[in-house]
């Protein structure tokens, strides 16, 4: 029954200590979570941005096959740059050419460094 009633000094105590974390977390924590939030946000809103413009330039060029894939657990973002030495990742685009001797990487940009006007050529250089 003791756990349900509690004594009042238990009370002040737990809430005191509470109250100190809060304060602590709030004012060093909270706005380092914030900003890496944002920034993520920002990151995703440049990829979907950047996707839907890739898919209506090739759809221009009548390319009914571009795949774009995902480069979630495994190696391929830190191998062709797309992250920075914090495993920040990088907006980037990456071209694959197939050819008779199999697919190999043709380009790279990274779209902190350079902008691409798609209606250009693609593998122009900045």
């Amino acid at each position: 029954m003791q756990l349900l009633t509690p004594a009042l000094g238990l009370i002040i105590w737990t809430l005191l200590a509470f109250l100190v974390v809060f304060f602590i977390l709030k004012k060093f924590a909270w706005p380092s979570i914030l900003n890496g939030l944002r920034n993520r946000e920002e990151t995703i809103a440049a990829s979907l941005a950047t996707a839907e413009r890739i898919k209506e330039w090739s759809d221009g060029r009548g390319w009914k096959n571009l795949r774009m894939l995902s480069s979630n657990k495994n190696t391929y973002n830190t191998d062709y740059f797309a992250e920075d030495e914090k495993q920040s990742q990088l907006p980037a685009l990456n071209v694959f050419r197939k050819t008779p001797e199999g697919i190999f990487h043709f380009y790279n940009t990274n779209y902190k460094r350079c902008h691409i006007d798609l209606s250009t050529n693609l593998a122009s250089h900045c």
